[in-house]
């Protein structure tokens, strides 16, 4: 199990890095109101979603005791992201909280998902 756990945080943190990288290209834009949902955020969203599902399920196949409040937010978060990126990925611009809500909740799944 502790494999399929690394390669799972591996993907899960290049998505992180990919979507915090793509907000970050375009920080003078989403100050100015005028962000929108790129490629790299979307598809850094939906798969570090599918990682962190994926996590979930591994933790209640092969976890001797499940810790349910934490995976309930650890999945609570990540669908939290999705639907985002999914909902406001035709808009433009896109809100200024869209993309702080995204960043947010993407660092605290990870930090979930990381011990």
């Amino acid at each position: 199990m502790p494999i399929f756990h690394d390669i799972l945080l591996g993907i899960l943190t290049l998505a992180l890095l990919v979507m915090l990288i793509g907000e970050i290209a375009q920080f003078k834009k989403i100050r100015a109101g005028e962000g929108r949902l790129t490629a790299p955020i979307f598809f850094g969203a939906v798969i570090e979603s599918l990682s962190a599902f994926g996590m979930i399920a591994m933790v209640l196949v092969y976890a001797d005791s499940i810790d349910v409040i934490r995976l309930l937010i650890q999945g609570g978060l990540m669908l939290l992201v999705l639907v985002m990126a999914l909902v406001f990925r035709a808009r433009e611009p896109v809100p200024r909280w869209v993309f702080a809500t995204i960043a947010v909740a993407s660092l605290g799944c990870y930090i979930y998902s990381s011990f």
